[in-house]
């Protein structure tokens, strides 16, 4: 396995095969800015809140039809961000695969009696009147925990989720956190179908904080808090091969590559890429280094997709929580080719677009925003969504929407337009530019176009007498 030693703070390097080594990123690289550019599009709290219908209506079911194919198009105007409130804090998020204008949140207030339910909801937003209604709802059963991670199949109707089970069965031992469910949109139900044990531990505090599916939907990746790391078969849910074991802590985050032949894991010391076909350790990213002082964790990583299937991202904060980042790699050569500061608060979530275009995160200051995924130049940030701390975030299955979720029982849904406009910031600049171009051309001419005629007349009138 290539190792590399990241620092960011120097020129970036090529990998060596297994010697470890350190990159860095400074002022030089072109795609460092410590000021992020300003949007057209802020995010704006909505004045109505769209309330969940009864889920046990039937007038609230849809029927096939009535549920948009795979082919719907992008919303081309413009429209606001807006709100939905599930009524439950929101731990995670996900698109779903075989509906385009669904979306699977999970959430509640845990296995403590606080009198908030534990649920799994599968919702539909109507991209006509920019409202989200709930389809399915599947309650927890009182004393599990809220779900903590989830993912859908990207062609069946089947959703992955990290729950962990009540503490007298997590203490003996047979806490079967992963969990599939199968959903049906027409009859508004989700129901559970099979469950399996990925942690390796019997304490409560620990809990399965990421569950992938592969792009082909034939392997399922869970990482734990405690630092086990599974890649299952689904749908027997059986190990690929055996459970591997990170040494420096919990599984931040993890990703497949978009033809599903690797997948990544991040911990906050350390990225690795496995093939998952053998298990074995494709490369070796270390705990990256600010300007070589200021030391960093990784907060995720992901793989690009469509035009970006090639690159591969990780998204980084300094310990001293001033600074977050994110950086572009190649996969063939695993070189980092850019980066750039994105803000001075940490990020504590992220998503890639469906086409590979766009890299949303996500901010402790509950700002969310939207980068070019080659210049990671923010194309748009929303900032009013949220009153409480963002937990996840998630873009539909065709790339309409971002969703993302937070603590404070809502979801905050950003309509993605097929181009964004250009930035209120630059049109000033280029505005700024016109005027100090216009001046310095006024003052070109005044100072080097002869004299008008009645000037110089004027000028010899005062001129004094001189004898001859």
């Amino acid at each position: 396995m290539a190792r590399n030693r990241k620092s960011l703070g120097g020129k970036a390097a090529k990998s060596r095969g297994k010697s470890a080594q350190r990159e860095s990123f400074d002022s030089a690289t072109t795609a460092t800015n410590d000021k992020t550019t300003s949007t057209a599009r802020s995010g704006r709290k909505s004045t109505e809140k769209n309330h969940l219908p009864d889920s046990s209506n039937d007038s609230n079911k849809l029927t096939e039809e009535q549920v948009p194919a795979a082919t719907m198009t992008k919303p081309a105007r413009h429209v606001e961000p807006f709100q939905f409130v599930p009524g439950i804090p929101v731990n995670c998020l996900s698109g779903v695969g075989s509906h385009p204008s669904l979306f699977v949140l999970g959430g509640g207030g845990g296995p403590s009696r606080s009198g908030v339910a534990n649920k799994i909801q599968l919702n539909y937003i109507d991209d006509e009147t920019h409202t989200v209604t709930t389809l399915a709802t599947y309650n927890i059963p009182a004393g599990q925990d809220a779900p903590t991670s989830i993912s859908v199949h990207p062609t069946l109707d089947v959703i992955a989720s990290g729950i962990n089970f009540d503490k007298d069965t997590v203490e003996a031992g047979r806490n079967q956190s992963a969990r599939t469910f199968r959903f049906d949109i027409t009859q508004g139900e989700i129901e559970p179908v099979k469950t399996v044990a990925v942690l390796e531990t019997k304490t409560l505090n620990d809990y399965q904080k990421v569950t992938v599916f592969s792009p082909k939907g034939d392997r399922l990746l869970t990482g734990g808090s405690e630092g086990s790391i599974h890649l299952l078969e689904y749908p027997s849910l059986t190990n690929v091969f055996p459970v591997l074991k990170s040494e420096s802590g919990e599984i931040m985050g993890a990703d497949f590559s978009a033809s599903g032949g690797q997948c990544a894991v991040a911990t906050g010391k350390e990225v690795s890429v496995f093939s998952t076909r053998t298990g074995k350790g494709v490369q070796h990213i270390e705990c990256p280094v600010y300007k070589n002082k200021h030391a960093c964790r990784f907060r995720t990583c992901l793989y690009g997709r469509g035009l970006t299937k090639d690159y591969f991202y990780t998204v980084v904060n300094t310990l001293d929580r001033d600074r977050s980042l994110v950086a572009k790699w190649s996969t063939r050569t695993w070189e980092m080719e850019t980066f750039r500061t994105v803000s001075r608060f940490p990020i504590i979530a992220a998503a890639m677009h469906p086409d590979g275009q766009y890299l949303a995160v996500a901010t402790t200051e509950n700002t969310v925003y939207i980068l070019d995924s080659h210049s990671f130049r923010t194309l748009a940030k929303s900032t009013g969504l949220h009153s409480f701390a963002i937990t996840s975030l998630a873009f539909t299955s065709d790339g309409s929407y971002l969703i993302s979720g937070s603590i404070d029982n809502t979801c905050g849904i950003v309509p993605i337009p097929d181009t964004f406009p250009e930035s209120q910031m630059k049109k000033l600049i280029f505005i700024l530019l016109a005027i100090i171009i216009v001046l310095m051309s006024v003052v070109y001419h005044l100072h080097n176009s002869p004299e008008p005629l009645i000037a110089q007349k004027m000028r010899e009138a005062q001129k004094p007498n001189v004898f001859e």
